[in-house]
């Protein structure tokens, strides 16, 4: 037969104190002398004393524990095909460690995410992080009226959660601007959905940049599509058709960007002698291919670091936060 587990109530014997005594000085409480935390240790010690976490979450009602919930994508090399959300979780893991949380991953798509408070009502989890959820979609709703707190990325700051994004507004002028100052006229916008509030924000920036100059972006000169290398090579495609004299192409993404540069190749187009291109979010792909992109960076470690900073803060205060990050021009080989 195995040795009895000592508990609370034997180390209590043991140092002739009550169990509330030994349990504050486990959990290293100011109301008790270092002398008796010294005590209380040692007997722990000595007795192999294993601490059970699980009970003592559930007398604090907390987990101290975050769930993100990861964005599903179909296809076996997703991760590749979507680096974003990879370099957002490196942020978020750096920043659980340092708010001493435990990370949940769950791989979610539009439908299954739904039940995403599931996490916190069971006890798994006392936040979640959410990326680019459907702002208006019934279960944003559900998890305020429930008062389970949570953090998004790449949705309009709202009073009622905190949100993360990056200044899209001013990298879609900044990415605009420097088209321009190239020298490039017939600019033309590939962008992600249409309604994705990254794409409108972006797009907002270059038409303000483009009006300040009086160039005329015509609607042939606009796509929308999806955040990845298809979808750029595709847009790209389809207005070289319609306007195959086009000089500057701004794209909402690196993965967008990449495809527009294979388009532009396959049409005799040489970057960025003929065709000036950029993208957004400074992706470690930006610096690997050649040419090298020329981009708007997107500190996507430290979004991920505030997303857990704001979470953090809201389950301590309750204190909503709405947090923009900052963007700069990275320029590189393809302008």
């Amino acid at each position: 037969m195995g040795e009895k587990t000592v508990t609370i109530s034997d180390i209590a014997h043991i140092a002739g104190v009550s169990k509330s005594t030994v349990s504050r000085a486990l959990n290293d409480s100011p109301l008790i002398s270092d002398k008796v935390k010294e005590t209380i240790h040692e007997i722990a010690l000595q007795h192999n004393f294993q601490f059970n976490q699980a009970a003592r979450n559930l007398s604090r009602q907390k987990t101290d524990t975050l769930a993100f919930l990861f964005p599903h994508y179909r296809g076996n090399d997703h991760y590749t095909k979507q680096p974003f959300p990879m370099e957002l979780l490196r942020g978020i893991i750096f920043a659980t460690n340092k708010y001493g949380y435990n990370l949940l991953l769950s791989e979610s798509n539009f439908e299954s995410w739904r039940d995403s408070y599931k996490y916190v009502n069971s006890k798994q989890a006392d936040g979640l992080i959410i990326i680019s959820p459907d702002p208006h979609d019934n279960t944003i709703i559900e998890l305020i009226e429930k008062d389970i707190k949570f953090v998004t990325w790449g949705i309009p700051e709202n009073k009622g959660y905190c949100t993360v994004n990056s200044n899209n507004l001013d990298g879609g002028l900044l990415a605009t601007e420097h088209l321009i100052k190239k020298g490039r006229k017939k600019i033309c916008f590939l962008g992600m959905e249409e309604d994705n509030f990254e794409t409108v924000m972006r797009f907002l920036g270059c038409d303000h940049a483009t009006q300040q100059h009086n160039i005329n972006v015509c609607s042939s000169c606009i796509a929308y599509g999806t955040n990845s290398q298809p979808s750029g090579y595709e847009s790209m495609k389809k207005i070289i058709q319609q306007q195959p004299d086009i000089d500057g192409v701004f794209c909402c993404s690196d993965l967008i960007a990449l495809g527009a540069i294979e388009a532009l190749a396959e049409c005799g187009k040489n970057v960025p002698d003929d065709v000036s291109v950029i993208g957004f979010g400074d992706l470690p792909l930006a610096q690997m291919v050649t040419p090298k992109i020329t981009t708007i960076r997107n500190d996507i470690w430290r979004a991920g670091e505030q997303m857990v900073e704001n979470l953090d803060h809201c389950l301590k205060t309750g204190e909503i936060r709405n947090s923009i990050i900052p963007v700069e021009l990275v320029i590189r080989e393809t302008t």
